[in-house]
């Protein structure tokens, strides 16, 4: 069985994969979009939620010190394809703490994609884990500025990466990843970080207002 089938517990039948996705997923909006996804995308799409998901728990665990929770956002990328990094403290007993409990398999699943999905998901994590390690390191948002940045790491370049799975821009020049923002520069490429952050901060701001402490720096 293949991982999304593992961890979201998708039945065929339309009733049973609700109930399943609502009692084994948080995110089941999430859940449900990618079993509408064309096959060939299903697990890019399914790996890159989860370990941007992962990376999103621990900076959400307040019992990380902050000395041990930095160096680890900012390397993340290199445990993407780790098959025997796991965290059996994060997360808490929920959800959450499974996926972190269970990231081998992630791993694994992310180790069996093509080359390219699985750079632009180490690129996209690294970018992420980098800012919010600043946001950390800075201990607060003081201007629309820095929060309108915040969104965009957290939540905008979500968008970038799902746009870089979808388009298909897997293609390495001169060992880098070729993506929607480190491929455009100039006019095209401010455009299309503007068009990621406008719906990101509406993300954030609901995620905020339910959950402030998880959802801020």
């Amino acid at each position: 069985l293949s991982l999304r089938r593992v961890l979201l517990s998708a039945p065929p039948h339309p009733k049973k994969r609700t109930k399943t996705w609502k009692k084994n997923t948080k995110k089941k909006s999430f859940a449900v979009v990618i079993q509408q996804l064309p096959e060939c995308l299903r697990d890019p799409v399914c790996v890159f939620y989860l370990v941007l998901r992962a990376l999103d728990t621990v900076e959400d665990d307040m019992a990380i010190p902050v000395s041990t929770k930095v160096p680890l956002l900012r390397a993340f990328h290199e445990r993407a394809g780790d098959e025997t990094f796991m965290m059996d403290d994060c997360g808490g007993p929920g959800n959450y703490g499974r996926l972190m409990r269970g990231y081998p398999a992630v791993a694994r699943t992310f180790n069996g994609l093509q080359p390219g999905y699985r750079a632009v998901i180490a690129d996209i994590t690294k970018r992420m884990g980098n800012g919010m390690a600043d946001f950390i390191e800075r201990q607060d948002v003081r201007t629309v500025e820095d929060y309108d940045l915040y969104c965009h790491y957290v939540a905008g370049l979500v968008g970038v990466g799902l746009t870089d799975v979808s388009r298909g821009f897997f293609f390495y020049f001169g060992g880098e990843v070729e993506s929607v923002e480190s491929g455009e520069s100039g006019e095209r490429g401010e455009r299309e970080r503007s068009l990621f952050s406008s719906p990101s901060k509406k993300i954030n701001k609901n995620n905020s207002s339910s959950s402030p402490r998880a959802s801020s720096p």
